[in-house]
């Protein structure tokens, strides 16, 4: 996992809390060149599942609603229970994601009926998440896998 390199002390990404620790929204750059964001959950949010993040920081995985509603993404490398703070990527780097089955590398992501997971499957009532794309096929049922991330958003907007 990453660490911040903002010179910011005794954050760890991977803290998870019910009291806030840094005032929600704030960003701070990881040792992978990533940028973080901390959110407070609105609800569970499982390891690796895209998150949707609305303008008062709250975040719940995504879902095809809330991208075309235009929430901001980010991927979240811990789980998160209900009610806690964390950290979520929010640009850049290379997150492990939740994909479905045969998730194919190097082609477009989009939203699924199952929030918080991700797939190559286009239909015209998904969403296609620019900005992100698998690095590896997940040959195998739903997994975690390695994506790299640059600007990520729905492709609605």
């Amino acid at each position: 996992m990453a660490y911040l390199t903002d010179g910011k002390i005794g954050i760890n990404l991977t803290d998870v809390g019910s009291s806030i620790s840094e005032a929600l929204g704030s960003t701070f750059t990881g040792s992978d060149s990533a940028q973080y964001t901390y959110v407070l959950a609105d609800a569970a949010i499982q390891q690796y599942s895209t998150v949707g993040i609305a303008e008062d920081f709250g975040a719940a995985e995504l879902t095809t609603a809330m991208a075309k509603d235009g929430y901001q993404i980010g991927f979240a490398q811990t789980a998160l229970a209900a009610g806690q703070y964390g950290w979520v990527l929010t640009k850049g780097g290379r997150p492990i994601v939740r994909v479905a089955s045969l998730c194919a590398a190097d082609v477009a992501l989009y939203t699924t009926s199952t929030a918080g997971l991700l797939d190559d499957t286009a239909t015209t009532t998904l969403s296609k998440i620019d900005g992100a794309v698998l690095l590896t096929t997940n040959a195998t049922g739903s997994a975690n896998s390695t994506c790299m991330v640059t600007f990520p958003k729905s492709g609605d907007f």
